[in-house]
C-alpha cells in the first residue's frame, strides 16, 4: 500500500491572491520582519478561527541562526536548508548558542508581541535537535557516527537547549 501525501491546503485557504495584493511584499517579508510576520500569523489564525497565532512559518530559524545557509526566501516551496555548513560533529559541538537578539530569532520574538498587543495568544514554533543539525551537518551523518561521537552530538544538543531555553524566555516575556 503506497502512502500518500498529506492534502494539505491551508496555504492555499490563506495565500489567496487577494491577500498578497492587500499585503503587497508580504512574501518573503513575513519570513525576516515583526510586523509581516504577525499580520500573517493572524491572518492563518483568522481563517482557522483560532485565537493561537503561531510564528514563525518554518523550521529553519535556529539552524540559520547557528549558520546554515537558507534558500527559498522567492520560491514557492518556502524555507528550507541550501546545504549544511558543519563538515563534522567537532565543527557541529564547536557552534555557541544562538542568540534571539539578532536576526531572525528576534524578529519572531518582537512578533510575538504584535500578537499580544492584536488580541491573539502567540505560539512559538521551534525546532528541536534533529531538525536544526540536519540543516547544519546532516541527519545521515548524525546517524552514522553517533556511537563514536556521541559526546559531541550531546554537546551540540545542550548548546541548542541554551539558545532554545534564552529564545522561549524572551518569548515568554512579549507574551
Amino acid at each position: 500500500m503506497a502512502i500518500k501525501d498529506f492534502p494539505c491546503t491551508l496555504h492555499q485557504q490563506v495565500l489567496t491572491e487577494e491577500l498578497l495584493m492587500t499585503y503587497p511584499g508580504l512574501l518573503p517579508q513575513a519570513y525576516d520582519e515583526a510586523t509581516a510576520m504577525a499580520t500573517l500569523a493572524i491572518r492563518f489564525a483568522q481563517k482557522q478561527g483560532a485565537t493561537l497565532a503561531m510564528v514563525p512559518f518554518d523550521c529553519t530559524v535556529e539552524a540559520e541562526a547557528l549558520g546554515a545557509p537558507i534558500t527559498g526566501r522567492e520560491d514557492f516551496f518556502g524555507l528550507r536548508a541550501a546545504g549544511h555548513s558543519c563538515e563534522s560533529a567537532e565543527a557541529l559541538a564547536a557552534l555557541q548558542p544562538f542568540s534571539w537578539q539578532e536576526g531572525r530569532p528576534r524578529q519572531v520574538v518582537e512578533a510575538i508581541g504584535h500578537l499580544v498587543t492584536a488580541g491573539y495568544e502567540p505560539c512559538l514554533n521551534w525546532s528541536g535537535f534533529l531538525t536544526v543539525a540536519d540543516m547544519l551537518l546532516g541527519v545521515e551523518t548524525i546517524f552514522l557516527h553517533w556511537q563514536e561521537q556521541q559526546a559531541l552530538f550531546q554537546h551540540f544538543a545542550f548548546q541548542l537547549a541554551k539558545g532554545l531555553l534564552s529564545y522561549g524566555l524572551a518569548a515568554q516575556e512579549k507574551g
